[in-house]
């Protein structure tokens, strides 16, 4: 376990510059870079790290373009993942396989490690096993505070600014009801797992994907020769049979092979995925990473999303800190917008032909005929993403 690098008792005797709730990609990254410039930042999370976390596994190349960026090329290599090259797409009898350019696969469990580690290193104070709950804004707003939920021994924090990086799930720790959770009717629910043993068809380099009526199924070999299987499904199949069921049938019918062992481990859900939040920021607090808004990912863009966010927003935080002006609030909504939301457009149109198999196939057979109309879509959300995230990221914190 990463250990704590101080009590709740001490973090509450100073006033922080920024706290950070959450230390999975997004606000790893933010920790990083607040206290690169200098902020006193503190980083918490409910859980301890290493944790076991299955969603995520698949960096696509601007990710990995983001956390090089960082100065942890290093570390990242460090880490063991296997490089992706290909994406092999089936649905039905249809095939298609087109090229990934600088992808990697990596456990969660040791790449938020490493990240919580760099944010330490980076000079930020880690507190893990706590939940915080962030207060209304108070008349004077000066600070922000935040409380934490245990009975036995609750504590009062205070920050000059904010950045709540809590994940997908419908918090209420957002303290203003303006930065409410709005879940898109009828999304898909997440679901994954991972088999130590699998069939040898499941090649090391390729994110293999099955789409289907009831969801698709994306299967990648990640370090430790794990076979990671990561599922968006259809709320009623899941809830009329498993996701281990309902993944079965997806992989067959689309020509997978299925094993008895490599769905009988431990599955794991998450809420609906496409989702947004009213707002992304308020008075001294900034929202990033799925936390900010989500929708299905296709090729491990979701990760890109998160780092991209993060980084983004420590230059905000610094403005913050200096000389709190409402219009940050106008200044991170339209930076977000820019750096993020517009690039989930192209995945909501991805989940939205996903939902029709005979459309899928169509599409295959339309690729398969015209190789670069899949070159194109993967160059999209691949390289061009990282060329322009690096534009926007240094005009962002121009105007901020």
């Amino acid at each position: 376990m990463i250990a704590a690098t101080l009590s709740i008792s001490a973090a509450r005797d100073r006033v922080w510059d920024a706290i950070v709730i959450g230390a999975g990609p997004a606000g790893s990254v933010a920790s990083i870079g607040i206290a690169r410039l200098g902020r006193r930042v503190l980083l918490v999370d409910r859980s301890e790290f290493p944790r076991h976390k299955l969603c995520g596994a698949c960096l696509n190349g601007d990710a990995v373009a983001g956390i090089r960026e960082l100065g942890l090329g290093t570390q990242l290599d460090q880490l063991g993942g296997v490089s992706l090259n290909e994406l092999q797409l089936r649905s039905g009898k249809r095939e298609l396989t087109l090229p990934l350019p600088g992808g990697v696969a990596v456990t969660r469990r040791r790449l938020d490690a490493m990240l919580v580690e760099a944010a330490i290193d980076a000079g930020a104070a880690y507190l893990p096993g706590t939940n915080l709950q962030v207060q209304p804004p108070d008349d004077a707003g000066h600070v922000r505070r935040l409380t934490t939920t245990c009975r036995d021994d609750p504590a009062v924090l205070c920050s000059k600014s904010v950045i709540l990086a809590t994940g997908l799930a419908a918090d209420r720790r957002a303290g203003d009801p303006a930065l409410a959770v709005v879940p898109k009717s009828g999304s898909r629910i997440g679901a994954g797992t991972s088999a130590p043993r699998f069939p040898d068809e499941y090649v090391a380099g390729t994110i293999h994907m099955a789409v289907g009526r009831f969801g698709y199924v994306g299967l990648t070999r990640t370090d430790g020769d794990q076979l990671n299987i990561a599922a968006a499904l259809d709320h009623g199949a899941v809830r009329d049979s498993s996701p281990a069921a309902v993944c079965e049938r997806i992989l067959a019918d689309a020509g997978f092979p299925v094993s008895r062992e490599m769905l009988s481990g431990d599955w794991r859900g998450t809420v609906g995925l496409t989702r947004r939040r009213r707002m992304t920021a308020s008075q001294r607090l900034f929202v990033v990473g799925d936390a900010a808004g989500y929708v299905e990912p296709f090729t491990g863009e979701g990760m890109a999303w998160a780092v991209r966010g993060g980084r983004a927003v420590a230059p905000f935080v610094k403005r913050a800190v200096e000389a709190w002006h409402p219009d940050l609030i106008a200044h991170w909504s339209r930076a977000a917008e820019r750096l993020v939301t517009r690039r989930q457009r192209c995945c909501r149109t991805f989940a939205r032909v996903l939902r029709y198999p005979v459309l899928v196939r169509g599409l295959l057979r339309m690729v398969a005929a015209m190789p670069s109309l899949g070159l194109a879509v993967i160059h999209r959300i691949n390289q061009e993403d990282r060329n322009e995230l690096l534009d926007n990221r240094t005009r962002h914190g121009s105007t901020a």
